[in-house]
């Protein structure tokens, strides 16, 4: 039979076992996850590596369009990129010029309200308020009142200065109209001398005058001498010359 001590000297082995196979298995599963984290180390170089490339290339690829830029070599999807790089210069400009208007504007509308907040004064329920506060407002009231009075007057100052400027303008618009309606009348007359006294000449080459046109036709046609034949016919009988012409009532014959 065996003694509780070699009892206790098995469980002590078990246990010794049990506690090896533990660490034989903890190791693994460190070696596994290393494995595991030098793969996806791995892969995260990879990827760092291609994204780096790609960064180059694009660097190199910008480079070369900006020297094409700078040479006046560049193509028209450049000149498209370089056109929308100063539109969207010019609109940063602006929209940094707006972004400083209004941090002024927020500063003065603190400085307006820093004695308070702004009421309606349509709204108030002047009960619930006290003496103090109700001096405050007041002040506060008329504060805002002056403000509204001050840009009320460069509104008007505003309105004044550019209808002035259009008023200008427009005279200056119908001075310029006047000349150039004067000039195209100056331009036109022109026009009609210059076609009258082109047609004169025109004229003055396809007609020609009387004096030349009966020189030229007594010239061109030859004068021909003709000799009128003469004649010669027998003498008449008187007694055929009274025969022949009749006797007028009341006149008596010739002997």
């Amino acid at each position: 039979m065996p003694s509780p001590d070699s009892d206790r000297k098995v469980d002590n082995t078990d246990d010794d076992d049990d506690d090896d196979d533990q660490d034989i298995m903890s190791e693994e599963d460190e070696e596994e996850l290393l494995k595991r984290e030098i793969e996806q180390e791995k892969r995260n170089r990879y990827t760092l590596s291609w994204s780096v490339s790609e960064l180059e290339k694009s660097i190199a690829d910008l480079n070369r369009r900006l020297i094409d830029l700078e040479a006046g070599s560049a193509s028209e999807g450049d000149n498209e990129w370089k056109i929308r790089c100063e539109t969207q210069s010019q609109l940063n400009k602006q929209l940094e010029g707006q972004r400083s208007w209004l941090t002024q504007e927020l500063a003065r509308q603190k400085a307006i309200l820093s004695d308070g907040i702004v009421l309606d004064a349509k709204n108030l329920d002047m009960e619930r308020f006290t003496e103090h506060e109700l001096a405050r407002l007041e002040v506060q009231l008329e504060r805002q009142r002056n403000n509204l009075h001050s840009q009320l007057r460069d509104a008007e100052w505003q309105l004044d200065r550019r209808s002035q400027e259009f008023y200008h303008m427009d005279e200056i618009r119908r001075a310029y109209r006047a000349e150039l309606l004067q000039a195209n009348w100056a331009i036109q007359r022109q026009k009609l001398h210059r076609q009258g006294s082109r047609a004169s000449s025109v004229a003055s080459l396809h007609m020609p005058s009387e004096g030349v046109g009966r020189h030229a036709s007594t010239s061109s046609t030859p004068i021909r001498k003709t000799t009128a034949s003469v004649r010669i016919l027998p003498r008449l009988q008187q007694k055929q010359i009274s025969t022949q012409i009749p006797e007028e009532p009341g006149e008596s014959k010739v002997p």
